[in-house]
């Protein structure tokens, strides 16, 4: 059954993972679905991206490999940032210990 309260706290959850993300972009910072889920609770970050290029942030997808220490199998993940068109500095992998 719909409850109006559920209603209003997923739009708070859901701004407040757009603050959270956008804070972490514009300070220069990246981010991955993991990184996202374990530190924001989102787990939608694909689609909060899609929202922050709606309101105009110019913001890049790079895909990074790593091992899965689960399976020991190669696994693929996104990796977003602010693009800065004058810096073409790559950002550094998860795997180079950021």
């Amino acid at each position: 059954m719909f409850n109006p309260s559920n209603a209003l706290i997923m739009e708070t959850r859901h701004d407040t993972h757009l603050r959270l993300i956008r804070e972490r972009l514009l300070s220069g910072g990246s981010v991955t679905a993991l990184e996202a889920l374990r530190e924001f609770g989102c787990y939608r970050l694909a689609s909060r991206i899609s929202d922050l290029k709606r309101e105009g942030l110019n913001i890049t997808k790079t895909t990074e490999e790593s091992v899965s220490a689960v399976t020991g199998k190669t696994v693929r993940y996104a990796r977003y940032f602010l693009s800065d068109n004058s810096n073409k500095q790559q950002r550094p992998k998860l795997s180079e210990g950021i």
